[in-house]
């Protein structure tokens, strides 16, 4: 791999959060991407315009204040973003297409506190499916929102004794949950007393926690997590017990995990220790040897089952070599990377032979 196209810029900001835009027909959009800061006294939500072929540094075409460090993002739709804070507050802002400014439409404040102490807790993460938002924290609580309403609808307060530390929809009635205790938790959304997980999968060993999470585009049963220790895991939800394959990938913490929307059989992580990997399992799939799931005959026909078996086929490939500092969140759309670090650079890579 030695054909990609990469722009380093830096823009005086420290980016937690940064994902591709969306277009009309709700495919990412790789001509523009949103940013959330963090660590700073005044922090942003950013809109940007990705370099043209005469441009080295992307352009900054709308920025908003907000409170707080950003911790997660979200993009809606084309015209709104979603975002959480330190605070425990999460935000809908709109995009103005006619005059590029940014406002913010609806706030839930406070939205996680400590049940003990009542102080406030860290909102870390979100996840959406269609208009239904789901809020994460370090107070153990889940939230479920609609735009339209003041309150969430549902609270689950007590859904992890730990920090949660990823959400992410399975369909419109299942949801994953992941924790600072290396638990994975699957939730069926459609109880009406949801007082406790469908299932609940466990590292076994130590209690490393899970930092970042996706499911595959075409089987929801299959999940990436990224760890605490640099592991990459791989998950079937239909299974009792724990991931299916462990991966020695990073050597620091994977702070996110994506599988290509497009081409499922492409998986990018990225890390604290500055790397930002592109795994390609299509490479597995010519010769892949396949096992039985549970000593029946049925077959999964997915390379990331059965990375053990396929090793030898899986190629990786690091997609900022020069990089040394942390990478704290990326997105992909078709054949585009943009990635954000610890040292205020933006990176964008593109021309990645994803297949």
């Amino acid at each position: 791999m030695n054909d990609e196209k990469v722009i380093v810029s830096f823009v005086g900001q420290k980016i937690s959060k940064v994902r591709w835009g969306q277009s009309y027909n709700g495919e990412k959009n790789p001509c523009e991407f949103i940013t959330g800061s963090c660590d700073d006294e005044k922090n942003l939500v950013c809109k940007w315009k990705v370099p043209t072929e005469n441009d080295n540094e992307p352009n900054l075409e709308s920025q908003l204040v907000v409170e707080g460090s950003v911790t997660d993002l979200l993009v809606m739709s084309p015209g709104k973003v979603i975002y959480s804070n330190s605070n425990g507050d999460v935000s809908i802002v709109s995009l103005s297409s006619h005059d590029n400014k940014m406002r913010e439409d609806q706030s839930w404040k406070k939205l996680h506190r400590y049940l003990s102490t009542n102080e406030v807790a860290c909102c870390t993460c979100l996840a959406s499916y269609g208009q239904d938002i789901v809020t994460g924290g370090e107070d153990g609580k889940i939230n479920f929102l609609l735009p339209e309403r003041k309150k969430p609808i549902r609270v689950l307060e007590n859904a992890d004794s730990s920090n949660v530390t990823g959400l992410q929809f399975l369909s419109s009635t299942e949801l994953v949950s992941i924790n600072s205790t290396g638990q994975l938790k699957l939730w069926d959304i459609r109880q009406q007393k949801l007082n406790k997980p469908e299932k609940v999968l466990t590292l076994s060993g130590n209690a490393c926690p899970l930092l970042s999470v996706d499911k595959h585009p075409n089987q929801p049963h299959i999940v990436v997590t990224g760890h605490g220790d640099g592991v990459v895991g791989i998950w079937d939800i239909r299974q009792e017990n724990g991931p299916v394959t462990l991966v020695d990938a990073h050597e620091a913490e994977v702070w996110t995990v994506m599988f290509h929307s497009m081409y499922p059989d492409n998986l990018f992580t990225c890390s604290q220790d500055g790397s930002c990997w592109f795994w390609d399992g299509a490479s597995m799939n010519n010769e892949i040897i396949y096992s039985n799931l549970n000593n029946n005959n049925s077959h999964s026909h997915s390379a990331w089952l059965y990375i053990d078996a396929n090793k030898h086929k899986m190629e990786t490939f690091s997609l900022v070599p020069f990089n040394k500092s942390p990478i704290n969140s990326f997105d992909v759309c078709l054949s585009s990377l943009v990635c954000a670090t610890d040292s205020e650079a933006l990176i964008i890579v593109s021309d990645i032979p994803v297949r």
